[in-house]
This record gives C-alpha cells, sequence and structure tokens, in this order.
C-alpha cells in the first residue's frame, strides 16, 4: 500500500470519529440549552465546536484529494486544524477539571477528548510526506 493510500484511510476514520463527536456534542449543546450554558466557554463552545466541524471536513476533503493538492496549502491547512484542536482541547480540559459539573456532561467531555484525538490524527496526516516517507525506504535519499 502506498504512503498516499494510507494517508487516506487512516485520515477518512479517524475524521469520522472526530466528526461524529463533533456533530453529537453540537447536537446536544443544542438541544439542551442548560448543558451548554454550562459548558467551558457558554455558547463560545458552540462556535468552537461549529468551526471545528467545518475544519476538520475541509482537511479530510485535502488528505483525500491526495497530492494534487500543493503543499504550502496543505501545511495552511494543517496548522489551521492543529489551532482550532487546541480550541477544542482546551474546551474539553476546562471541561473536564472544572469543578462542580454535573455528572450528565461527563460524555460530551469525554466526546470532546476523543474529537481532540482524531482531529490530531488527521492534523498530522494532511501535511506533505514525500520526505518521511524517503526516510523509512531503504536507500531513500531524505
Amino acid at each position: 500500500m502506498d504512503e498516499w493510500a494510507r494517508r487516506r484511510r487512516m485520515s477518512l476514520w479517524w475524521g469520522a470519529i472526530a466528526l461524529a463527536c463533533l456533530g453529537g456534542v453540537t447536537a446536544y449543546w443544542l438541544l439542551d440549552p442548560d448543558a451548554l450554558e454550562r459548558a467551558a466557554f457558554g455558547r463560545g463552545a458552540l462556535v468552537v465546536a461549529g468551526i471545528a466541524i467545518v475544519a476538520t471536513a475541509a482537511v479530510v476533503a485535502t488528505v483525500l484529494a491526495g497530492p494534487r493538492v500543493s503543499g504550502p496549502v496543505r501545511w495552511i491547512l494543517g496548522l489551521g486544524l492543529a489551532l482550532v484542536n487546541g480550541l477544542v482541547g482546551a474546551v474539553a480540559v476546562i471541561a473536564l477539571v472544572g469543578g462542580g459539573q454535573e455528572a450528565a456532561d461527563l460524555g460530551p467531555t469525554l466526546a470532546l477528548a476523543t474529537a481532540v484525538v482524531g482531529i490530531g490524527v488527521v492534523t498530522t496526516q494532511v501535511a506533505p510526506g514525500r520526505t518521511a516517507a524517503r526516510r523509512h525506504r531503504p536507500g531513500g535519499k531524505a
């Protein structure tokens, strides 16, 4: 299996996991306004989740497009998604360590933590991989 096929498959799986987690948390917050008010950053957490959904979907599409997308575009998208991932991680960590949270808020917090892992994997798969692939191939030049 070539490098791009492996990247596409991994990005698709982890991107789907991240999007499912983010979509579930967003739906939960939209259906239960009290839960949204208890979330870290309140309504700002909903904005962060929405931005993360759009950014993750865009980067997964970029990875699926493969080498047809230029390296600088992939780097810019990857760095942007890494920043968004940091925001989602901040919401998850603050929700996790915040005192006085109800037990019902543990599910969305764990879903956000899973989404952070998924987005992190997608972020690592979007960067150009030619150098890394050559480095691990016998006789390849970096």
